[in-house]
């Protein structure tokens, strides 16, 4: 009785499937190996654009379901070489112990496999070994030349959302504004640097903007925070955890100075996650306020009475015996409360003077440290144009040096320029910020009152960043911490409330 076959053939991109030439010359071999061993050739499988490295592949799959329910008609598998099946030999020997169930070996049309003796299993395993050990092998070498590439600045993947990839003469790629959609990813940086907005707002704005993927899909709320914390938008490229960041060779999208801002919003919102949770328009007090006993913050329900429910604030713990507050009762009392701190105009103009001469030193200061920065940033460009010419023409300096190099003053300039922006950030508009919260102060009680739920969170926590205390007698400010002020302590360090310490000493009188 004859021998039944199927042929295998495949490539492993979809460049070489499209040329088919490959796989013609494959298949003509395999038949050709078929017609002198008196084999008959039942089906041939043709796998385009499909890695070895794994089993998992479309048509592979099929031919072995195949192989499966023709078991007793098919008695072997040809392939042109056995890197066409696997080039993993574990899945080369876990496919072989499949077959042998039904009866199935594999034969390859161009090398020894030999017989089931051990010698020719020998053979086998070794070229089973040969072909997974070339796949390594090119796999570390497009490792190397990807990192390579990026050292050198270049996008090696596919192009974020706004770049697009653009052909160049010699053949490479290089990456370029996206016309459609770089603005849009400029305007969303904009837009949450100014931490006016939410992630989620701006996403959905930009949606109906047009803002849409490759696919013409709409951006995810995953993908979305990728672009925001990816720094290839301001220029930057990663070579790998190691190296760093170097500078990338296609313009930005947005400069250092704005995601670095945008990354410290983020980072601001991510902490206020809790408490924003915690929102609710009826109860716009609800984790502000903190109880004068326990000093938990207080929460916000509606409770049942005989014919309606009636809104209270009242203190997480159960134990507590500040119990509950009529809603009406603790907001008119913190209402009197931002009336009574509203400082006189005499007092204001005093602390704004003050303050701006404060600020006059100190703005002569920065001004004198951003000098120094720019010219260590004229330093470092003339280093790297001594290190380029030491390489490139002096020949006095190895690639590997250069290189190290040239990623040490990167990462020197990087530094530089954070610094930068450390010093410029938020100095230049004080005047008129300072106008601007004289204005806030004088209608505050007004704004907050006649404000949605977003307005009154703001009022609150700008005045007071870290919150009130509420003893049912008085209010009590508690100190903000880290960088936070509280533009009451501005205009009128005589109207600052800060709470009481309590401890081993008496309290003391507030």
């Amino acid at each position: 009785m004859a021998e039944v076959a199927v042929i295998y053939c495949r490539v492993s991109t979809a460049e070489q499937a499209q040329e088919g030439i490959s796989l013609e010359a494959q298949e003509a071999c395999c038949r050709a190996f078929c017609q002198k061993n008196g084999i008959k050739v039942q089906g041939v499988f043709v796998e385009r654009g499909e890695s070895a490295r794994t089993t998992n592949r479309p048509i592979l799959q099929e031919m072995l379901s195949f192989c499966g329910k023709k078991r007793k008609l098919i008695t072997k598998i040809v392939v042109y070489k056995i890197d066409r099946l696997s080039r993993n030999k574990n899945s080369y020997f876990a496919m072989q112990v499949y077959l042998k169930k039904y009866e199935i070996s594999i034969k390859s049309a161009t090398e020894p496999l030999g017989d089931d003796s051990p010698v020719g299993r020998l053979l086998e395993g070794i070229l089973a070994s040969v072909s997974e050990f070339e796949s390594d092998l090119v796999s570390q070498r497009t490792k190397l030349s990807m990192q390579q590439a990026r050292s050198s600045g270049r996008i090696v993947h596919s192009a974020p959302v706004g770049y697009m990839m653009r052909k160049i003469e010699g053949g490479k790629s290089i990456a370029v504004h996206d016309p459609q959609r770089a603005p849009f990813v400029l305007k969303a940086f904009k837009m949450i640097a100014s931490g006016d907005y939410s992630q989620a707002y701006v996403r959905r704005l930009l949606t109906c903007e047009g803002f849409l993927t490759r696919k013409s899909n709409p951006v995810s709320g995953q993908t979305f925070r990728r672009i925001l914390s990816n720094r290839t938008y301001a220029g930057w490229i990663k070579v790998s955890d190691e190296i760093g960041y170097v500078r990338g060779d296609f313009e930005p999208i947005v400069s250092d100075k704005l995601f670095l801002r945008v990354q410290k919003t983020l980072e601001e919102k991510r902490c206020r996650g809790a408490r924003l949770t915690l929102d609710n328009p009826d109860f716009p007090l609800r984790g502000f306020v903190k109880c004068g006993c326990c000093g938990l913050p207080l929460t916000g329900c509606w409770s049942k009475g005989n014919t309606k429910k009636y809104p209270y604030y009242r203190c997480r713990s159960k134990s507590c015996s500040f119990g509950s507050i009529r809603k009406e009762h603790l907001e008119t009392s913190f209402m009197d409360y931002l009336r009574n701190s509203i400082p006189g105009s005499e007092e204001v103009e005093v602390s704004r003077a003050t303050l701006l001469e404060q600020w006059g030193r100190e703005q002569s200061a920065r001004e004198e440290e951003g000098t120094s920065l720019l010219v260590q940033l004229e330093s470092i460009q003339q280093d790297r144009q001594k290190l380029r010419k030491a390489f490139i023409y002096d020949a006095a300096i190895d690639r590997s040096t250069y290189e190290e190099e040239t990623e040490r003053l990167a990462r020197l300039e990087l530094g530089i320029r954070d610094q930068m922006e450390q010093t410029s950030n938020g100095t230049e508009y004080l005047p008129e910020l300072l106008d601007k919260a004289i204005t806030v102060i004088s209608t505050v009680a007004s704004t907050w009152y006649e404000g949605n739920l977003d307005t009154r969170r703001k009022v609150q926590y700008t005045l007071f960043p870290g919150g009130l205390t509420y003893t049912k007698s008085h209010w009590v400010r508690t100190p903000p911490s880290g960088s936070q002020i509280c533009i009451y302590d501005l205009f009128s360090p005589s109207l600052s409330c800060l709470a009481t310490p309590t401890g081993i000493e008496p309290v003391l009188p507030a």
